[in-house]
């Protein structure tokens, strides 16, 4: 599930989506929180925060559990 709002030159995004992986037996879930800021029609500023977690379907456990900050840019010409 993603959603998404802009204002002005910046945009907002929240994603979140879950697995369910019969083949290694685990559940993943995933958030993540995204913001988008046009500097011009040609450079873009990013920066992302996600919040991943992977658990044994079994057992319950959690075998994973990460949180990580992206940023940077993008250029078209």
């Amino acid at each position: 599930m993603q959603g998404s709002y802009t204002f002005g030159p910046n945009r907002a995004v929240l994603s979140y989506g879950e697995t369910d992986a019969e083949i290694g037996n685990f559940e993943t879930e995933s958030t993540t929180l995204g913001f988008f800021h046009d500097v011009n029609s040609n450079f873009k500023l990013v920066a992302e925060y996600n919040m991943f977690e992977q658990q044994n379907r079994t057992t319950g456990a959690t075998t994973t559990d990460a949180d990580t900050i992206a940023v940077g840019a993008v250029v078209t010409f």
